[in-house]
């Protein structure tokens, strides 16, 4: 017993030493949670970066993306408009050559109903004409801003879709027009 004895009466005369060792050891400790909690805060910093810069990209590639399939929506909108131009273009100079060559053998109504649709398609080509260009200034501004917001994006498709729908609408009321154009031909005596 003499040695516990002893190692307590040491450790009451020695214990304010004893104190600041175990409180320089705790404050060792503490000091490698705190760099260890610095650490942790870092990389959750970084890690919110790489997570933004991932968004920032992604989005990115959204708006790219959107921005391909717009062009892509107007160019076919577009080879649409010219095939119609092209077909009615047609239709025009069949009517010019069937008034040439029926000179002087039809009937006044006949000329009046030909001279009507040949008012009638002329008003449409410049129409055809009037959407090209708005459709080309179109294209070219969506190539021109590689950066355009998704947000202006959308305001040029509100802007682009009613010409979209309108230049749908002209191909079908072009093909009934045409029939009929066809029917009043075949009607027509030229004898």
């Amino acid at each position: 017993m003499g040695c516990i004895g002893s190692a307590w009466a040491w450790l009451g005369s020695n214990s304010g030493q004893i104190q600041i060792v175990i409180a320089v050891i705790a404050l060792f400790f503490a000091f490698l949670g705190y760099r260890k909690v610095i650490k942790q805060i870092e990389i959750s910093n970084d890690q919110t970066k790489i997570s933004l810069d991932n968004q920032a990209l992604t989005n990115k590639q959204n708006q790219t993306d959107l921005r391909l399939h717009i062009i892509g929506i107007l160019l076919e909108t577009f080879d649409k408009l010219i095939a119609l131009k092209n077909e009615l273009s047609t239709i025009i100079s069949q009517q010019e050559a069937f008034v040439l060559v029926a000179n002087g053998r039809l009937k006044q109504d006949d000329i009046s109903n030909i001279n009507k649709f040949s008012t009638i398609y002329r008003n449409r080509l410049n129409d055809f004409e009037r959407y090209q260009q708005q459709l080309v200034e179109v294209i070219e501004s969506v190539v021109k801003n590689e950066d355009m917001q998704v947000k202006q994006l959308n305001e040029l498709l509100k802007r682009v879709y009613p010409l979209l729908i309108k230049i749908e609408n002209e191909k079908a009321e072009q093909r009934t027009k045409v029939e009929k154009y066809n029917l009043l031909m075949s009607k027509l005596d030229i004898n």
